[in-house]
């Protein structure tokens, strides 16, 4: 296939939940990749910048206080081993 490559999934996952009823809760995730021959974080972020847009949800900063960053989200480095981290993989929070 000629590059870029660009696959979008929305889907609902379980997840664990031992308060529910059922021990187990579903919740909506979004996954996205662009592979391409010269990646670029801002393509991904800005495509993430427009979904939360059209949801209404503001960015904020990881600096701001608690009740601030509870009204939005913003993006930090994933420190999560299964990504690759001089790629950049981050964690939207």
């Amino acid at each position: 296939m000629a590059l870029p490559i660009r696959v979008f999934e929305v889907s609902d996952v379980v997840i664990l939940d031992p308060k529910s009823e059922t021990g187990a809760c579903n919740r909506r995730r979004v996954g996205a990749l662009i592979y391409s021959k010269s990646p670029s974080f801002e393509e991904i972020q800005g495509l993430l910048d427009y979904i939360m847009k059209q949801l209404g949800v503001p960015r904020v900063k990881a600096t701001d206080p608690a009740e601030v960053r509870s009204m939005g989200y913003y993006v930090v480095e994933s420190s999560d081993p299964a990504f690759f981290g001089e790629l950049g993989a981050a964690d939207v929070v």
